[in-house]
C-alpha cells in the first residue's frame, strides 16, 4: 500500500508516507479481511501497528450497525482498493482542474439558469476564505480568539438555546480547544498552555499551563506549518452526549456538526486577522491529557492557525506545566 517492503511495529504510519487516503484503505481491509472495526479517526490517534494491535486485541469482530454500514458503503463506491494515487504534484493539480465532482450534461436549453444577484464584496468574502499554510510569527491578542470563536457561541432562547450552526436533536456534542503555542509578550494575550471553550459564557477555562505539542504530533507534510502557527484547535465529540439518542449514527452526526462548525470559523478568521489551517489527522493519543479529555471523546478535526502574514513577529520563550482553575473571559 506504501510501496514499502518492510514497516516495524512502532513505526508512525503517517512518518512512513500515509495519508488519508491510505488510512481509509487500512479501515476498510481491517474490517473485510480481519473482521475489525477500525475507525480512520482512531488510526490516526494510534499511527502504529502496535498500538493498533493493543487496541483492537479484544475487540468483538465488526457488527453491521448503522455508521459500520455507512463507512462501508462509502468504502465500496470510492474503490479505493483499484485506484492509484496521484501523488505527483503537477498531475494533482491537473486532477483538481478536472473537477470530477461537476456533473457534465449535453448542452441544450432544459437547464433553468438561477440569478442570485451575488453582490462583490461577497465575492471578497469568498476569495479570502482560504486554507493558509503561512502565518506571522506574531501572537494572537485575546480579542481574536474571541472575535472567532463568537460564531460558535450559544445565545439563550425561550426554552432552549440557539447556535449559528445545526445539531442533531440540538444536543451539541462537538466541543472547542485550544491550544497556544507561544508564550504572551503582553497581558493582550493569552498564556501558553490549552483551555476548552465554553460556548454559553463565551470565555476559555485554561487546563494544563505550558502545554506543549510536539511537531512529531503531525505527518511531515503539516510540519512546517506547525513550525509557524501560533495554536492549534481542536473539534472535539462527547460521545455520551448524543450516542444515547442515535447510537451507531452518533459519529456520523457529530462529524456533520464539526463541518458546519468548520465552515463558520473560516468565514470569520479573515474577519480577526487570523488564518486557519486544516489538518486532516494528528497523533492526538499522548496529548489526550494535556486537554483532560475522557474515554468518550472522539477527535473529529483540527486547525493549525496564527496572524495572517502581514502581521509583525516577535520571539517566544517557555515555562513550567500547572493545572489552573481561573476562567478568562473573553466578550
Amino acid at each position: 500500500m506504501l510501496g514499502i517492503e518492510h514497516i516495524g511495529i512502532n513505526e508512525n504510519f503517517f512518518e512512513r508516507g500515509g495519508n488519508s487516503v491510505h488510512a481509509a484503505k487500512v479501515c476498510a481491509r481491517c474490517r473485510t479481511q480481519l473482521g475489525v472495526d477500525l475507525s480512520i479517526i482512531e488510526l490516526f490517534e494510534k499511527p502504529t501497528i502496535a498500538a493498533i494491535a493493543a487496541a483492537t486485541r479484544d475487540r468483538p469482530a465488526a457488527a453491521e450497525d448503522g455508521i459500520t454500514k455507512y463507512q462501508g458503503a462509502a468504502m465500496t463506491l470510492t474503490k479505493f482498493d483499484e485506484c492509484s494515487l496521484v501523488t505527483d504534484l503537477v498531475e494533482r493539480e491537473g486532477f483538481k482542474l478536472r473537477r470530477l465532482g461537476i456533473r457534465v450534461f449535453p448542452k441544450n436549453d432544459l437547464a433553468i439558469q438561477l440569478v442570485d444577484g451575488t453582490e462583490p464584496d461577497e465575492l471578497s468574502v469568498m476569495a479570502q476564505r482560504q486554507n493558509m499554510r503561512h502565518f506571522a510569527a506574531a501572537p494572537v491578542k485575546i480579542v481574536a480568539f474571541a472575535k472567532l470563536l463568537s460564531c460558535l457561541r450559544s445565545r439563550p432562547l425561550v426554552g432552549g438555546w440557539k447556535y449559528r450552526y445545526a445539531s442533531a436533536g440540538s444536543l451539541y456534542p462537538v466541543q472547542v480547544y485550544l491550544a497556544v503555542h507561544r508564550e504572551p509578550v503582553d497581558a493582550n494575550e493569552l498564556m501558553r498552555a490549552t483551555y476548552y471553550y465554553d460556548p454559553v459564557e463565551h470565555s476559555l477555562w485554561p487546563l494544563v499551563r505550558d502545554a506543549k505539542l510536539d511537531i512529531s504530533m503531525h505527518a511531515m507534510i503539516n510540519r512546517p506549518v506547525f513550525r509557524e502557527s501560533a495554536f492549534s484547535l481542536f473539534l472535539v465529540s462527547e460521545q455520551e452526549a448524543i450516542t444515547p439518542m442515535y447510537g451507531g449514527e452518533a459519529l456520523r452526526f457529530a462529524l456533520l456538526e464539526a463541518g458546519m462548525m468548520s465552515q463558520l470559523l473560516d468565514e470569520v478568521a479573515p474577519r480577526c486577522e487570523l488564518g486557519l489551517c486544516h489538518i486532516g489527522g494528528v497523533d492526538f493519543e499522548p496529548y489526550r491529557e494535556l486537554f483532560r479529555l475522557r474515554k468518550s471523546h472522539v477527535l473529529l478535526h483540527s486547525f493549525l492557525g496564527g496572524r495572517r502574514a502581514e502581521s509583525v513577529a516577535v520571539k517566544s520563550s517557555g515555562g513550567d506545566t500547572e493545572y489552573v482553575e481561573e476562567i478568562i473571559h473573553i466578550n
